[in-house]
């Protein structure tokens, strides 16, 4: 299993209808999607880690209509379009007072590979 976190930022607290459970909870259940995105990743970059942190703007519906990066330690296009794609997927609580417009860190790294016993 890969270390991965799922924190949300407190540097400004979302509106009314966009509680971090709500968006944690929504966001988990396409966890494996997302760590698939790096795992993708780890293939061509074995040693790829780091944060991906992401604004996102949720609408009335509960979708996530504008995605933006805000900070890219993985510096790989094709994962952050991956992982934009698993998160527009996402059925989020529609927000009392749309958009709701959150920050979303994802934190990735992989546990070092055991090494074989030596002869």
């Amino acid at each position: 299993m890969l270390p991965f976190a799922l924190p949300i930022s407190a540097e400004s607290p979302p509106p009314d209808g966009c509680s971090i459970p709500a968006t944690q909870a929504a966001v988990r259940t396409r966890l494996k999607e997302i760590q698939a995105c790096y795992v993708q990743l780890l293939e061509r970059k074995p040693d790829a880690k780091g944060r991906l942190a992401v604004e996102l703007h949720i609408d009335e519906t509960g979708k996530a209509r504008f995605l933006g990066v805000k900070q890219d330690d993985l510096g790989d296009e094709a994962t952050t379009r991956c992982i934009f794609a698993e998160l527009k997927a996402v059925a989020f609580t529609p927000p009392a007072m749309p958009p709701c417009i959150l920050l979303y860190p994802f934190i990735f790294s992989a546990a070092p590979r055991p090494s074989a016993p030596r002869p």
